[in-house]
């Protein structure tokens, strides 16, 4: 595993600070930029360090979600083009880059069944483009957990009883997951 780079962690954390003040504020990334940059960058990366399949399965995955923004033409074309070659490229890798393939299948799942927003999946895409590693994935799904018991104690302080399923803002959840992760590589 490579030693954490303090630099690249306070960048991350101070990027999703910003998204994650939009987000509260306004439930939205104020411009698509602060996302799709980002996410470029850390694909651009994964290319040129050799991990070009995993950074491919995201573009792909990318594309795919966007289909409604392509041309007629292509968007029909996209869904049976890109599920066989996602299928192809999530084991082109190699095992060490499996769980990594399968969490960005799995978040792009999560924005197509409305579980989250679009600029979340995208997120945590570039979150896991960055750092490809299982610990990073332990503090998405423990910020998570923490966030659901978090409304959950409230739910049942404020009416007694536990709601239906929240609509939280996701950036300071991934945020938290940053967080969680780089405490966790430092054990």
């Amino acid at each position: 595993m490579p030693d954490m780079n303090p630099s690249l962690s306070v960048l991350v954390f101070f990027w999703l600070a910003n998204l994650s003040w939009q987000d509260l504020k306004s439930r939205q990334v104020t411009h698509t930029a602060w996302i799709l940059v980002p996410l470029l960058i850390a694909a651009a990366c994964q290319a040129v360090s050799g991990s070009w399949s995993l950074a491919l399965l995201a573009s792909l995955v990318i594309l795919m979600s966007e289909r409604s923004r392509l041309p007629i033409r292509w968007g029909a074309r996209v869904i049976p083009c890109g599920v066989p070659l996602t299928g192809i490229l999530l084991f082109t890798g190699g095992l060490e880059w499996i769980l990594a393939s399968l969490a960005v299948i799995g978040f792009w799942l999560a924005w197509e069944l409305g579980v989250w927003g679009g600029a979340d999946a995208l997120v945590a895409t570039t979150l896991l483009l960055i750092w490809p590693e299982p610990a990073l994935l332990y503090g998405i799904l423990l910020a998570n957990l923490l966030t659901a018991l978090a409304a959950w104690v409230m739910d049942l302080c404020r009416r007694g009883r536990v709601g239906g399923p929240h609509r939280l803002p996701g950036m300071p959840v991934l945020a938290l997951a940053v967080v969680i992760f780089v405490l966790l590589e430092r054990l």
